[in-house]
């Protein structure tokens, strides 16, 4: 009987169906446990992502129409006005106030030494981007969240104070702003002699007797402010103020063409700005030459001499009449000028080094001309090409009455006859 029923064609497909359903359980439960571990793993991947956009979102300031109306105006304000309102407490949105306000356009606008004036406290910063109404330019503003009447008290106290309440920066610009130095304020110059942009400076041109405050910081207000803070915030960062950092930033300031650093160049460092100078920089440093001091007149000399170009050697003759209070030829002579100026030249050889004008003393260039020959006697700096050029003879001509090749080495003493 048990036999027949287990045969019976319902009971089979009902058997079969049974197994079916279990295995089509077993495959949807791992089929949806595939499913969780890979979602799972999918959201936690997902979740830095998702946490950086979130943190970049809320980084995102959005000002109403009304604080933007507010700093249309505000850009507008003169510094007077914007101090004024930093008694404002008045709230605008998201916390911040109309003196907020005033405080940011008066940081970025004027100047203002907020730093100084709550004594290097750490401030928060917000920056607000804002598109400007006229010119459609971005302006980014930062504010600074976090001050409470305890500090506005001490910042209006401070302005009040204050005859320059400037950073290093807005002290210089209102100095430059004044065309004559000697109208630039006694207190202004005070001011700036206290901030570290000039100390840092300072200590460069301490080791240098002649130089004083006041002369370094003319040459400072000629420069522009971005030389400046360069060379501050090397110095700064480097602790070196030594002569490489002093030349460096007076070579930046003589391209400029300032007065100070060509003056400086010529009384202190010469010899540098002899060997070391593009024809840029001295030309520059003989158009600022306007004293006929015995250093002006000798720096000429020495130029009128060396072998740079005809346009150095030009000027430094026309530098020469002029010192001389004497109008120059109207077709330059470089022969003639040194007749002039260097009536010993042909005599005797006047530009050595150092070492070589305590040492030794050099012969005539030139023989005397009863002999009915010319010749020269190598001075330090000459070149075969620089001597036929004195002379106006070809170079070929030069070497071949030498007996000499391109490989000859000529050296300081040497006696060349002229063809």
């Amino acid at each position: 009987m048990e036999n027949s029923l287990e045969q019976h064609p319902l009971l089979k497909k009902t058997r079969w169906l049974t197994h079916a359903l279990i295995i089509s359980g077993a495959l949807n439960i791992g089929f949806l446990g595939t499913f969780f571990v890979l979602t799972f793993k999918n959201l936690h991947r997902a979740a830095p992502l998702l946490s950086a956009t979130l943190e970049n979102k809320a980084r995102h300031v959005y000002i109403s129409g009304t604080a933007v109306e507010l700093l249309g105006e505000y850009f507008e304000y003169p510094y007077e006005e914007l101090r004024k309102e930093l008694e404002s407490k008045e709230l605008v949105e998201d916390g911040y106030a109309k003196r907020d306000y005033a405080l940011a356009c008066l940081v970025a606008f004027h100047d203002f030494d907020l730093h100084k004036a709550l004594s290097g406290m750490a401030l928060q910063k917000r920056i607000l981007e804002i598109v400007h109404h006229e010119g459609g330019e971005r302006i980014k503003l930062e504010m600074f969240p976090g001050l409470d009447d305890a500090h506005f008290q001490a910042l209006i106290h401070f302005s009040k104070v204050e005859k320059w309440p400037f950073t290093p920066q807005g002290l210089y610009v209102r100095m430059h702003r004044i065309k004559t130095w000697e109208d630039i304020p006694e207190s202004l110059k005070e001011a700036f002699y206290l901030t570290p942009h000039f100390h840092y400076l300072w200590r460069m041109f301490q080791k240098v007797g002649g130089v004083v405050p006041q002369e370094l910081l003319q040459g400072m207000v000629s420069a522009d402010w971005e030389s400046i803070d360069r060379c501050y915030q090397e110095l700064s960062q480097t602790q070196n103020f030594g002569e490489e950092s002093r030349r460096k930033f007076l070579l930046q300031l003589m391209r400029q063409r300032s007065t100070f650093a060509a003056k400086f160049f010529l009384e202190y460092d010469r010899e540098f700005a002899l060997t070391k100078f593009d024809d840029e920089n001295i030309l520059n440093l003989l158009r600022y030459v306007t004293a006929a001091t015995p250093r002006a007149e000798a720096f000429a000399r020495q130029l009128l001499v060396s072998v740079r170009s005809d346009k150095v050697l030009k000027s430094a003759g026309y530098k020469l009449y002029e010192l001389a209070g004497e109008t120059p030829p109207r077709s330059y002579d470089h022969t003639q000028t040194l007749m002039r100026f260097l009536p010993n030249f042909f005599d005797k050889a006047q530009f050595v080094s150092k070492g070589q004008q305590e040492s030794q003393k050099i012969s005539s260039p030139v023989q005397p001309p009863m002999s009915g020959k010319r010749y020269h006697i190598v001075v330090k700096g000459d070149s075969l090409w620089h001597i036929a050029t004195l002379y106006h003879v070809p170079l070929k001509a030069l070497m071949r009455t030498n007996h000499m090749t391109a490989a000859t080495v000529i050296k300081p003493g040497m006696k060349l006859e002229i063809p």
